[in-house]
Parts: structure tokens; C-alpha cells; sequence
């Protein structure tokens, strides 16, 4: 495929509060088959296939892109969100947005790197 993505697979779905949801998207470099990235995102909890929701995701920046791994996350007062990591990072964000229940989220994000 020309956009690189169709490779995709959505690794991890996890809950961090009732209305936050992770999501992990993994891609193998097709120029690089060992090296493998993960996107982060945050947002509302996502109904239908796998390829919808990576589809969905798609539309997105993703918070936090590496090739390490994400071990913790929770969501605190304030919106006010910490993150523990370990590995390379490509890119991060300090900031995130997404929608839930027709009402604009915007979260910091406070990371931990190891």
C-alpha cells in the first residue's frame, strides 16, 4: 500500500476512567520489518471492528509515538493525566483532545520516562 498503514494492527484497548480509553496502534516499518512503532492515543470508548477503530484513530494525532512501551497511565483531578514509559520515543504531547458525549476533552499529559 502507498500510505504505509495498511499493516496496522490495534494492539492494546484499555480503560483509564469512564469516560478515557487507550488505545495502542502497532505498524511495522515496511522499510525496516524489525523495527516496530506504537501510537498512543486517548479518547472515548470506541464501538465496531478493529479496522474501524484504527480507521477512527486515524483521524487523530496520536499523543505519544515510540518504540518502547507504555506501562502505566490514569487520569486524576483537573484532567490532569500521568503517563510511565520506557523505550525510545519518536513524539510526544503535552496536550490532548478528543470528544465524549458531544463534549470537547482536553487533557495534560505528564509523563514519567524511563
Amino acid at each position: 500500500s502507498t500510505d504505509g498503514r495498511s499493516d496496522d494492527v490495534l494492539e492494546r484497548t484499555s480503560k483509564v476512567s469512564d469516560r478515557m480509553w487507550l488505545y495502542v496502534i502497532k505498524s511495522q516499518s515496511e522499510s525496516a520489518p524489525t523495527h516496530i512503532l506504537y501510537r498512543h492515543y486517548v479518547a472515548s470508548e470506541k464501538s465496531g471492528t478493529e479496522n474501524d477503530i484504527i480507521q477512527s484513530l486515524a483521524e487523530v494525532s496520536p499523543f505519544l509515538t515510540g518504540t518502547g512501551t507504555l506501562s502505566g497511565i490514569r487520569e486524576e483531578a483537573g484532567n490532569q493525566v500521568y503517563i510511565t514509559y520506557t523505550g525510545p520515543v519518536v513524539s510526544l504531547s503535552h496536550k490532548a483532545s478528543y470528544e465524549y458525549r458531544g463534549e470537547q476533552i482536553t487533557v495534560n499529559l505528564n509523563y514519567r520516562l524511563n
